[in-house]
């Protein structure tokens, strides 16, 4: 009886890579578009200010520093949730079972002291 074995070879690292679940991906990729956007409004808004006020070596039109003015007071806004969304504090990391608990909590304990 004749029997036949055949003999592979593969190259490389026959395990594959762990990739990661769709969601980590996505959180990854919104990381780092985030932080891109972040540097451009930063810097964006410190080349503005520095056109404003640090090379006033000549005059500038009126209607151009009108509108330079106005994009600081634009852009101030959107630094001002870039850095909230960046700094927030710890509270904000707080599963959102954990606040539903202590709110039901807090809502037995104001079921008692209703006044009218």
């Amino acid at each position: 009886m004749e029997k036949i074995t055949e003999k592979t070879t593969v190259k490389g690292s026959p395990e594959k890579k762990e990739t990661g679940s769709v969601n980590e991906r996505v959180q990854y990729l919104r990381f780092w578009a985030r932080s891109l956007l972040s540097l451009c409004v930063f810097g964006i808004y410190f080349y503005i200010i520095s056109q404003l006020f640090i090379t006033a070596d000549t005059e500038i039109s009126d209607s151009s520093r009108n509108l330079l003015q106005i994009l600081v007071g634009a852009l101030t806004v959107v630094v001002s949730s870039i850095s909230q969304y960046w700094w927030a504090s710890a509270d904000d990391l707080v599963p959102d079972s954990i606040k539903d608990k202590n709110k039901t909590e807090e809502e037995k304990k104001d079921v008692g002291n209703i006044t009218t």
